[in-house]
């Protein structure tokens, strides 16, 4: 009887760890992207990207009979889990830009009213 050894996959969120934050920052806009979109943006990443995702798992790079043979890569299903963790993981950053532009609007708008009464009462009176 031979023992068969079996190395576990990494988890997306090691996976992610282990990227730069430009190339995470790239891989978050493609969530939601068809599987065809996804396979052409990857393949159009610089080499060493290309590189660092074949070898993390995230995609799986063709081999090409020339060099000015276009590149031909396959996401595989670690690499949708990447790419959704990388839009998530960028989630937060958005929210607080859009609270942060959201409360100095606010406060522009405070300082208007407070500076121009004739606003405050026209306000009034449409609210």
């Amino acid at each position: 009887m031979t023992a068969s050894i079996r190395v576990a996959s990494p988890s997306a969120a090691e996976v992610t760890a282990e990227l730069p934050a430009e190339l995470r920052s790239s891989l978050a806009l493609l969530h939601g992207a068809d599987r065809d979109l996804t396979e052409l943006t990857l393949a159009m990443l610089p080499f060493a990207q290309r590189t660092t995702l074949v070898g993390l798992g995230v995609m799986d790079e063709a081999s090409r009979e020339h060099a000015d043979d276009p590149v031909a890569v396959t996401i595989t299903e670690l690499g949708r889990d990447v790419i959704a963790t990388c839009a998530l993981e960028g989630l937060p950053a958005e929210l607080e830009r859009a609270i942060a532009e959201l409360e100095e609007a606010r406060a522009q708008r405070a300082a208007g009213l407070r500076a121009d009464p004739s606003q405050q009462s026209t306000h009034a009176s449409t609210a």
